[in-house]
């Protein structure tokens, strides 16, 4: 289980930053040291634009949204119409395929 403390240190990237070009040039040695060095910030025009992580960091991620978001909609249950399982169920379900599929739109 993640700590608050450990939240914050993780998300706190900024030492761990770089150009686009930067990143560019040395895109080998950014991707093989995400493991050990943790995630990178890549900046646009001195902007945060981009973030790279390890594969495992960002299903880690997803799967800290999604329980918050199970929270999120339990809460809401709470004081709004009452959901069965099944239905809490298609609904973590139908977010998960929202995230997951391209979007249709673009």
């Amino acid at each position: 289980m993640h700590t608050a403390q450990a939240i914050a240190d993780y998300l706190d990237i900024a030492s761990s930053s770089m150009t686009v070009s930067e990143a560019k040039a040395n895109f080998s040695s950014v991707v093989e040291n995400l493991e050990s060095g943790g995630p990178v910030m890549v900046n646009l025009y001195s902007k945060p634009k981009a973030v790279i992580i390890d594969v495992y960091e960002y299903q880690q991620v997803l799967e800290m949204a999604e329980a918050f978001e199970m929270l999120r909609i339990s809460a809401a249950a709470e004081v709004g119409p009452k959901l069965t399982v099944d239905e809490f169920e298609a609904r973590i379900e139908a977010r998960r395929a929202a995230r997951v599929a391209p979007n249709k739109a673009e």
